[in-house]
């Protein structure tokens, strides 16, 4: 229950998940709980960031980087595709989160997320390679 408060405070600290429907808790935060598919970040202050994960299959990978969209349940173990459904540093940590990111999946060398950008509310497609800055792709 903890990790669950954890989640929902961090996810009301930022702009743009503090948006979401109680709904998107059940759909995409409490399921990657139930999974282990999440890092909570923590400084000596408490919780600095959130990020989950999904492993998807090639078929949701393709649409994924077609277009911006939910993720539905069944599919965050369907492949071998790292995909960080989300990525949240309300406080500016993101460098710190991407680099301890790189030493929980040591034995991956590239992931992909889309971000929304808090002013504009467009989504962009960035892939993560280790040893590099995220590269923007759309």
């Amino acid at each position: 229950m903890q990790l669950l408060g954890e989640m929902t405070w961090l996810l009301l600290q930022s702009p743009v998940h503090q948006e979401y429907r109680l709904s998107a808790l059940e759909d995409r935060f409490l399921h990657a709980l139930e999974l282990q598919q999440f890092q909570i970040f923590y400084d000596s202050n408490g919780p600095i960031g959130l990020v989950t994960w999904a492993w998807i299959s090639e078929d949701w990978h393709q649409q994924l980087l077609e277009a911006d969209q939910w993720l539905p349940v069944g599919q965050w173990q369907s492949g071998s595709f790292l995909w960080f459904m989300d990525f949240i540093a309300p406080f500016g940590h993101c460098a710190q989160l991407r680099r301890e990111l790189g030493n929980l999946f040591v034995d991956y060398d590239q992931a992909w997320c889309r971000r929304v950008d808090p002013q504009t509310g467009q989504t962009r497609l960035f892939r993560h390679h280790r040893g590099y800055r995220p590269r923007l792709l759309s």
